[in-house]
């Protein structure tokens, strides 16, 4: 993980999920909602990956033998794109060296896909209340947009 990371930056679902990792939740801080308190953001994290794993489990019918949850790249891709709509001004804090904001740097001097890069170790840029609001909203859609349920058992698909 570390070495695709430093390749390509993270490429999650809500920050939640890496498409290349199935099966595997993450706990932040990149490309969520960031709050000081993060039981809150652990709070709000562990509510989508519950909802995700028990919508899983119901799709299975019940085979939890070997159900597998994943974030396609097209839902990463996605996030992503909101990241860097919402999160651009804060991105280079997150993911660059330290001499990419010193006062003398010039931000927009930066190739794109170095700026692209550090958006996706941002956090998501309209805080954690916002944050929590879409994936309750996610939630309550119910269609799980974005992730991609597989097992093996005498109902897969």
């Amino acid at each position: 993980m570390a070495k695709q990371w430093a390749r390509n930056g993270p490429s999650t679902l809500f920050g939640l999920m890496d498409s290349n990792f199935p099966n595997m939740f993450l706990s932040g801080p990149w490309q969520i909602g960031f709050s000081i308190n993060y039981l809150f953001n652990m709070d709000v994290l562990a509510k989508q990956a519950a909802y995700i794993l028990t919508t899983a489990l119901k799709i299975a019918d019940g085979g939890t033998d070997s159900v597998t949850v994943e974030a396609p790249s097209d839902g990463a891709t996605f996030w992503a794109r909101q990241l860097l709509i919402h999160s651009k001004a804060s991105s280079v804090i997150f993911g660059c060296h330290s001499h990419l904001i010193e006062p003398d740097a010039d931000i927009k001097k930066l190739p794109e896909p170095v700026i692209k890069k550090a958006a996706q170790y941002a956090v998501w840029g309209k805080g954690i209340e916002d944050f929590s609001r879409i994936m309750e909203e996610w939630r309550e859609d119910g269609r799980m947009m974005g992730i991609r349920v597989r097992w093996n058992g005498p109902n897969s698909v």
